[in-house]
């Protein structure tokens, strides 16, 4: 089960007409606000994180993040780690720790505005660890190719049966029209254009970039013989997908849910896929977690804090290894032009194109007349030419070429 995780879906209490055949404005009549709680306690020694956000109302796009809130998570009443905001709505524990087993762990929240919020005591759910991550090609509902991301997972205890799975992808990114010389000018009337050698290009030609998975991906094992998921799909990428042009990785983990903890995701699984009929769907209301208000008791919240075990497993692909028919298209529409030195009215294009700053030189022009229209340099778009655009020079410590 998949889904992008909207929390504008979450809204509570909204209501709103619409017709099928005018334009019309989304506009919110009924509005309750309500604190948004994102916390997953791990198995991980590290700095643990909680997340506080309010819901908005639809006409809005943005969500309220929640500042200068404190934030506890106490270990069997006796242990208190702080969190302390390190941005606008995101906590950070001050020192690294871990949920460990047979102890129970409590979130405790006190807003600036003096509400106090508490969850119910959880316990390190059990552990469960991923057994193989590997691609198939397979062909999708449209009979078209596809790439699939595959997890198998086994736990000889039978105790685990309820999966999360969450990851992040980094790839390589490598500048189609790249070229370590940038063409200026000296005049523009006369106009006079040649090249010079920028040895600071060279950064431009090969990036990185992360993305992390915004779906909700679930499974359960209860209803089979052993625990074992076998073949579960986490991703699925398309061949013409520039992400796999070069090398690409992926960071896959496995959380080990409780039954409480799934059926709160399954729940908003079904209530926020596909933003674009959210009129068709029956809006969820409230989707209740185990957080709850310790000043006020009717009041509602929305989140869940987790206790979860986690495994997780990376690979690594090169474009060669998915054994594909077509190539990825480069994002931008990457297509060089040699715009005229001198136009039929004496202007020069080519100098017009310079001083955007939007297009870069690629290559000098190895056919400059044709039919008196093409000039001396090739010309491609920014983002064509400096993979900045799309990610980072910095090589990841994890990357392995």
């Amino acid at each position: 089960m998949r889904t992008k995780k909207n929390y504008l879906l979450l809204i509570l209490l909204t209501a709103f007409t619409f017709s099928c055949t005018e334009s019309f404005t989304i506009k919110t009549e009924h509005f309750e606000s309500a604190l948004i709680i994102e916390a997953t306690l791990t198995n991980e020694l590290k700095y643990q994180e909680v997340k506080l956000s309010t819901t908005y109302a639809l006409e809005e796009d943005t969500p309220v993040l929640e500042t200068a809130a404190t934030v506890q998570i106490t270990e069997d009443n006796q242990t208190t780690y702080t969190l302390i905001e390190i941005e606008d709505g995101l906590y950070r524990s001050t020192v690294k720790f871990k949920a460990v087993p047979n102890k129970e762990y409590q979130l405790k929240i006190t807003r600036s505005t003096g509400e106090a919020y508490e969850s119910k005591k959880e316990k390190l759910t059990a552990i469960s660890q991923i057994d193989d991550l590997y691609m198939t090609k397979e062909l999708n509902t449209d009979g078209k190719e596809e790439i699939r991301l595959n997890v198998d997972s086994f736990d000889a205890t039978n105790s685990s049966k309820f999966y999360r799975y969450t990851y992040e992808e980094t790839y390589k990114i490598s500048s189609p029209y790249w070229s370590a010389y940038d063409a200026i000018y000296h005049s523009i009337t006369p106009p006079v254009v040649d090249t010079i050698y920028n040895r600071n290009n060279f950064i431009k030609k090969t990036c990185y970039n992360t993305r992390i998975s915004n779906e909700i991906v679930i499974t359960e094992t209860t209803g089979l013989t052993e625990d074992r998921v076998s073949k579960f799909i986490v991703r699925k990428i398309l061949p013409n997908n520039y992400i796999i042009m070069h090398r690409y990785s992926i960071l896959l983990k496995q959380f080990v849910q409780t039954r409480e903890a799934h059926n709160y995701y399954k729940t908003l699984e079904k209530f926020s896929s596909s933003p674009e009929n959210i009129f068709s769907q029956t809006q969820p209301g409230f989707i209740e977690g185990n957080i709850y208000s310790v000043t006020k008791s009717n009041e509602r919240v929305i989140g869940l804090f987790e206790v979860s075990s986690v495994s997780t497993k990376r690979v690594f692909y090169n474009y060669s290894d998915f054994d594909l028919e077509e190539i990825p298209d480069y994002p931008g529409g990457c297509k060089p032009v040699a715009p005229q030195l001198v136009d039929e009215f004496g202007e020069s294009i080519l100098i017009a194109f310079i001083q955007s700053g939007l297009w870069s030189f690629y290559q000098m022009n190895p056919d400059p007349i044709v039919a008196g229209v093409s000039g001396p340099y090739s010309m491609v778009k920014n983002d064509c030419n400096d993979c900045r655009i799309y990610g980072t020079t910095v090589k990841p410590s994890f990357w392995i070429d």
